[in-house]
């Protein structure tokens, strides 16, 4: 054909214990591409038992989430929401979109390519897992359920 434009446009490459899934499964992440790169956490399709454990866990103690989420602009949460869920009572508003959660990943983007092309990315990319390693720790101890009220 005349359109020469890559099979992909972008790089990435994904982390996540041996033999789980790759899509529903916590995982880590970095991708470069054209317009710069990015890294992250999070679950790229629905896993219905974990959130439903995360769920339950916001039910019993909200605040422990809401201490772990990134406040300060450098990462970016995109949360994949049920819109019909009803939340329950007392829950911060902060934590609705993670009630109803299907799948998120929190992610930095990374637009100076000088920064990419340097030593200086390894060390960027290490603080800020750094940073994240207690949110995902705390997603990795989700005790997945069934079905929760």
């Amino acid at each position: 054909t005349s359109d020469k434009t890559p099979y992909r446009e972008s790089i990435w490459l994904a982390f996540r214990r041996p033999g789980e899934q790759r899509n529903t499964t916590m995982g880590a992440y970095f991708d470069l591409n054209c317009a710069g790169a990015s890294y992250g956490i999070g679950i790229y399709a629905e896993n219905r038992p974990l959130m439903n454990g995360l769920r339950r866990r916001l039910c019993t103690d909200p605040e422990e989430l809401m201490k772990l989420l990134p406040k300060d602009g450098e990462f970016t949460a995109h949360v994949d929401s049920m819109k019909r869920r009803p939340l329950p009572e007392g829950l911060p508003e902060e934590l609705a979109p993670w009630y109803r959660a299907k799948s998120f990943y929190i992610e930095k983007d990374i637009k100076n390519f000088s920064q990419i092309k340097s030593a200086e990315l390894a060390e960027e990319i290490i603080n800020g897992y750094t940073k994240l390693e207690p949110l995902f720790r705390y997603m990795d101890s989700l005790i997945p359920e069934e079905d929760v009220k």
